[in-house]
């Protein structure tokens, strides 16, 4: 909600990537990203990440992806 992403319930992985894609800063779309990649290798390819990846993804959740970067995001690109 905070980038304005239009994000369904029937949204895809790969459709969220692209929606993002445009929205988000290139620190936040490399974050997100790797968090959906490291999501759908667990969920579809049966592969448990790595503890650290796990941990990394965590701690840079709210960085990466919070209202104060998107705020940030839109008035860089204006």
């Amino acid at each position: 909600h905070a980038y304005g992403i239009p994000i369904r319930a029937s949204s895809t992985e790969g459709d969220c990537l692209t929606l993002a894609g445009p929205q988000l800063d290139r620190t936040a779309a490399d974050y997100f990203s790797r968090l959906v990649t490291t999501w759908r290798n667990a969920v579809y390819g049966g592969l448990s990440p790595a503890t650290s990846v796990v941990h990394e993804l965590c701690s840079r959740f709210g960085d990466a992806l919070s209202p104060r970067s998107a705020a940030l995001a839109r008035s860089t690109a204006a």
